[in-house]
């Protein structure tokens, strides 16, 4: 929305004139075959910011934040080092813009002091008539700080000297002029995707550049920046030319009916009545060379057409057609072609690039070349056609995985050779296996081993959790464990690809028991039991695995196995005292109808508890808690089966399908014999792990 008449009016003022004959220029029909206006307004420079200024002689560029001046006689000169955002030149005076601590500060010439400060970071700004105006957010400003309007998706703008401004909005250009935007280009559909960027490969523009495309639609094409952007041959021409470079066009900056003489007198490109591919096609309009038309040839078709692209001033924004020569323009004067691309497009082709390989760590080494010398080489490896849009091969690479590669070499003035497609195969090492499986309980200061199947390959690690890769620790002895740990390998060998991750995960524990070892069959069990808080040692120091469990023990231990009030229970056994460390388990237990007791009112609480009495007791609980157990598990047949009690069968089959008890090493089960301590928190945990967790 424009929000400041009053500053437009302020410079329609100091230049009445001017803007009285733009409005007659605009007002007046124009013959469709006058590409442009006569007056030559455009012929001085109305500078606008951007990464380019032209000056008298001379180029500023700004770089990384850095301002250079460049000629043809000194060079490249550093005028300022750092921190620059944009360049302009007007009026033969030098303007810059610099950011630093969240201002943004105008200079002028080489004064020290800045003119003029703002705050934030100005992506753009502009000089018309003397006034500076700065783009910031969506908003376009003047030099005191004043609001000239502002646009939702405002992206640039370019101030002229008529008093008009050209702005592009969510991708579409306008032209605000008194306070009203007139639409004029609108977002194009050219779905290319990427321009023309250099002569080392030409392809030709059929549709439409969409507005977003800097060679037509900045400040890069002076056309533009002087206010007469597309429709307008000229502007359309130059940015064709561009694109097709890659580097500012050596073009006339004036008239279209201009542009062949003007590069006949400076020597620029060579020049001639044949057409070629990139060549600027002139016409004038009549013998004054004042007025006329350029144009761009595309293609050069065997019918011996060609095809345009061109730009018409007031009216078309794009066209192609293809004609003979002579059919075009019949009634303005042909003048030749400006051939931009040296001696044009030749069918010479580049010749196709070869790859070769090396064994390099975790995969191969990927050189390209070409036999073309000096041509350029653009490969891909995710399955695309390459263009000179792809990757741009600098030096040998590393595949590290099996891959397809295409690849095209592209030289200036050759057509780009055919698509070379390799593959790079490789084997892939094996996945690293672990002394222990992931999710062991480990003592403190236990060691890992990990290895690696594969012959030739090391394996690589990480304890940090991130992945590991070559550049990883590389394993070449056990590794200790004091703490909790996440172990992540890989196995890599010379030539082939890396393994996938192997993670192991482990937790350690602090074992405070003397009589505890890694080795022994119940550890992990004692281990887990003793991290969980659900058993104790009989001594600081002490286990105590082979001493036999009695029934308060036991029992006591059940009620740990969740959270129970233990404490609101009657005592129903005689043997059973109050305010003992065990007596609100076994009241819980009883009163619940996990045990019964052993009769005559005793529950017998330090006689040991027998195996079978376990099982019972275990089988009680689950019914209690209304768990579900397996029923799959595989069946002993006990040597001495026939020695368990008939009450205790049922329980002791269930207790061994479930997974939840084993046999002696001898075959038998023991059903009367005394369950040891390390028996217990083995099949307390097995049930707690399984069951419970």
């Amino acid at each position: 929305m424009h929000k400041n008449n009053v500053r437009s009016s302020i410079i329609y003022d100091r230049i009445p004139m001017l803007l009285l004959f733009f409005i007659f220029c605009f007002s007046t029909p124009i013959a469709a075959e006058i590409d442009q206006p006569s007056n030559d307004v455009y012929e001085s420079t109305v500078a606008n910011s951007g990464e380019i200024a032209y000056g008298d002689d001379v180029t500023y560029k700004v770089e990384d934040g850095a301002l250079y001046l460049e000629n043809d006689t000194t060079g490249t000169t550093l005028l300022r080092s750092s921190h620059v955002l944009s360049v302009a030149y007007c009026q033969n005076s030098l303007y810059f813009a610099e950011y630093e601590d969240g201002v943004t500060s105008f200079f002028r010439n080489e004064e020290s002091e800045p003119f003029f400060t703002t705050k934030g970071k100005v992506s753009q700004f502009s000089i018309a008539n003397g006034e500076l105006f700065y783009l910031h957010d969506q908003g376009v400003y003047c030099q005191n700080g004043t609001l000239f309007f502002e646009k939702e998706g405002l992206t640039s703008f370019s101030m002229q000297s008529d008093g008009t401004c050209l702005y592009t909005a969510n991708g579409t250009i306008y032209r605000l002029s008194d306070g009203t935007s007139q639409m004029i280009a609108a977002a194009g559909e050219d779905e290319s995707n990427d321009a023309t960027t250099s002569a080392t490969l030409y392809e030709p523009r059929l549709t439409a550049p969409t507005s977003d495309n800097r060679y037509y639609f900045s400040n890069l094409n002076i056309f533009y920046a002087s206010g007469y952007g597309m429709p307008n041959c000229t502007a359309y021409a130059y940015g064709r030319a561009y694109e097709i470079l890659g580097t500012r066009p050596n073009l006339c900056p004036n008239n279209a009916g201009r542009w062949y003489d003007y590069n006949v007198n400076n020597g620029y490109y060579p020049y001639g009545q044949t057409p070629k591919l990139g060549a600027i096609a002139v016409w004038a309009n009549d013998s004054s060379h004042n007025q006329g038309h350029v144009a761009v040839v595309e293609r050069i078709n065997s019918d011996g057409t060609i095809t345009i692209s061109e730009s018409y001033y007031g009216s078309t924004f794009f066209q192609t057609q293809t004609r003979s020569l002579s059919s075009l323009y019949p009634s303005k004067i042909f003048l030749g072609f400006i051939y931009i691309l040296e001696d044009g497009y030749t069918e010479d082709q580049v010749a196709t690039p070869t790859l070769s390989t090396s064994d390099v760590l975790g995969g191969k080494s990927v050189t390209l070349s070409c036999g073309t010398s000096g041509a350029t080489i653009y490969y891909t490896t995710d399955g695309s056609t390459p263009t000179t849009s792809s990757i741009r091969y600098t030096g040998a690479f590393t595949a590290r995985s099996p891959v397809t590669i295409r690849a095209i070499g592209v030289k200036s003035s050759m057509s780009k050779s055919d698509v070379m497609v390799q593959s790079v195969s490789m084997s892939q090492a094996a996945t690293p296996s672990s002394s222990y499986n992931s999710g062991s309980l480990l003592a403190a200061g236990d060691s890992v081993s990990l290895f690696s199947s594969t012959s030739n390959a090391s394996v690589y690690y990480t304890t940090d959790g991130s992945t590991p890769t070559t550049s990883s620790a590389k394993y070449t002895g056990a590794i200790i464990l004091n703490n909790d740990c996440t172990i992540k390998a890989i196995s890599a060998g010379i030539g082939m690809q890396s393994s996938d991750v192997a993670t192991f995960t482990y937790s350690v524990w602090d074992n405070p028991f003397h009589d505890i070892e890694s080795s022994d069959w119940f550890f992990s069990y004692v281990a887990s039991a003793h991290k969980n808080n659900l058993i104790n040692g009989t001594s600081e120091v002490s286990f105590s695995p082979d001493i036999e469990t009695d029934r308060a023990t036991f029992v006591t231990i059940l009620s740990r196995l969740d959270v129970f009030d233990v404490d609101n229970y009657e005592l129903l056994f005689s043997d059973v005292k109050e305010d003992q460390w065990y007596s609100g388990s076994i009241a819980w237990a009883a009163e619940n109808g996990i045990v019964n007791g052993m009769g005559n009112n005793s529950f017998s609480p330090f006689s040991n508890i027998s195996r079978e009495q376990v099982c019972v007791i275990l089988i009680r609980y689950a019914n209690w808690c209304g768990i579900e157990l397996a029923t799959d598990g595989e069946v002993t047949n006990f040597t001495d089966g026939e020695k368990i009690s008939n009450y205790a069968r049922n329980s002791v089959d269930l207790a061994q399908r479930a997974g939840l008890i084993n046999g002696r090493d001898n075959g038998t089960f023991d059903p009367q014999g005394s369950a040891t301590r390390a028996e217990v928190t083995s099949i307390f945990m097995r049930f707690f792990e399984r069951y419970q967790q």
